[in-house]
């Protein structure tokens, strides 16, 4: 079902984490680059299958053949809600992935970000790892992938489990913020892998 094609993936830093070797509930945000975000992230993740969310159109417009590995992909429908689904899915100490952008994007630059992944964090008091896909999925050609710092969201917990829409506006901007540097930071990589590359094979 998922296409094959290599991955190449690196950390931020050298404390940043696979996010398949996190315990405990976590909140996973990438960029949407493709229909196949959903079933990348069970590759990508696993062991961990997170749940995620997907448009009402998606399961309207798809036959029962994707709709079946969509709910085997942990794939829920946001107007069925959703997001009562995936706060109740933290709660309980799971992962829940989530692509930061609405719609998809060209993957040159990160898109305006929507405020679900600040809000879920401060709702169900939950870090956010931050992790971009550089390259478009094609089969048999290389991906990458980088893996950002966690967010440490614990400065906008209240204790009664409360959300201040301020608090989110901030989070999703500090969200924003180190997404758009993990880009920079990503391509910058790729540039070197690729001249170390010719030098090695040409």
């Amino acid at each position: 079902m998922i296409i094959y094609n290599p991955v190449n993936s690196f950390g931020e830093t050298k404390n940043s984490k696979k996010t398949n070797k996190i315990k405990g509930k976590a909140i996973l945000v990438s960029n949407h680059i493709g229909y196949l975000d959903a079933f990348m992230f069970i590759r990508r993740y696993y062991p961990r299958n997170p749940y995620t969310l997907a448009l009402h159109e998606v399961f309207t417009n798809t036959g029962k053949f994707i709709n079946f590995w969509m709910k085997r992909a942990h794939v829920l429908d946001v107007t069925k809600n959703g997001i009562k689904k995936l706060i109740n899915i933290l709660y309980s100490g799971n992962v829940v992935a989530l692509t930061s952008e609405g719609h998809i994007g060209t993957g040159e630059k990160i898109n305006d970000i929507s405020n679900g992944a600040a809000y879920l964090a401060i709702k169900t008091h939950t870090n956010i790892y931050p992790t971009i896909t550089l390259t478009p999925y094609k089969t048999f050609r290389r991906q990458y992938v980088i893996y950002g710092d966690m967010i440490d969201c614990s400065k906008y917990f209240k204790k009664d489990f409360e959300v201040d829409k301020e608090d989110v506006i901030k989070l999703s901007n500090e969200l924003k913020n180190k997404m758009d540097d993990l880009l920079i930071l990503g391509r910058s990589k790729i540039k070197k892998w690729t001249i170390l590359s010719k030098k090695l094979f040409t």
